[in-house]
């Protein structure tokens, strides 16, 4: 079975960063990567787990396993870290912002340094509109 994160391990400020790829956060996924981990969190050190995550709460497995970590004291040596810009309800709002600027006449690369969005998203969110 293949690996789906990679692991990063910071001595001096006592972090290990685990990044889970283009994965959604699962609990099976993550208690590998905590396996994996498991002797730093024990050091003390900063575990940080970055994800994808499959809606704006953590899933049922997740909230679980922040419940056995806090019952150990541990809940803050842990932290889960959001790889997504933008939730679907703001992309939503953001798209609609930028097809409305773009029928008043605004350039494409214009909005595209405005909000922070690769110039290929905004092309297809305005092909239609043209």
């Amino acid at each position: 079975m293949q690996q789906v994160f990679t692991t990063t391990v910071d001595h001096r400020n006592r972090k290990v960063k685990v990044s889970l790829g283009s994965k959604i956060l699962t609990f099976p996924v993550v208690r590998k990567a905590l396996i994996q981990v498991k002797n730093y969190l024990e050091k003390n050190y900063q575990i940080m787990i970055e994800g994808y995550f499959a809606g704006k709460e953590y899933s049922r497995e997740i909230k679980a396993f922040l419940f056995a970590l806090e019952i150990l004291g541990k809940n803050d040596k842990v932290v889960f870290v959001d790889k997504a810009g933008y939730k679907k309800a703001e992309r939503r709002k953001l798209k609609e912002k930028v097809e409305k600027l773009y029928v008043k006449g605004r350039r494409i690369k214009e909005l595209s340094k405005q909000f922070k969005i690769p110039e290929k998203t905004i092309y297809r969110w305005v092909k239609t509109k043209t």
